[in-house]
């Protein structure tokens, strides 16, 4: 495992290990798009500000491009904890059936 793998399962919107339900893929996608177009639209208007000096504009770059992956972890959690409560009632339906 590379150090960088976690970041790049971020992305992984073909999710198979946890999803059993496809609409929570499609909504994870439509996130990481969502989150890369705002991000994109951020950074065109910091690069667009003539006044800011350049070390103001890589910080905010900066600061915008860890904002976007904390924003896409905290949705794939989400969605995880989310996918647990379906397998959980799915196991309690198991075992009120079964008695």
């Amino acid at each position: 495992m590379t150090p960088l793998d976690w970041l790049f399962e971020l992305f992984n919107y073909k999710i198979k290990k946890f999803f059993a339900v496809d609409y929570l893929r499609v909504t994870y996608l439509l996130s990481i798009v969502s989150v890369c177009t705002s991000l994109g639209i951020y950074e065109y208007g910091i690069a667009r500000q003539l006044d800011s000096s350049i070390s103001l504009k890589i910080a905010l770059g900066l600061a915008g491009l860890l904002g976007g992956i904390t924003a896409i972890l905290i949705v794939r959690i989400i969605i995880e904890f989310l996918i647990a409560i379906f397998y959980i009632e799915e196991h309690l339906k198991h075992i009120s059936d079964s008695k």
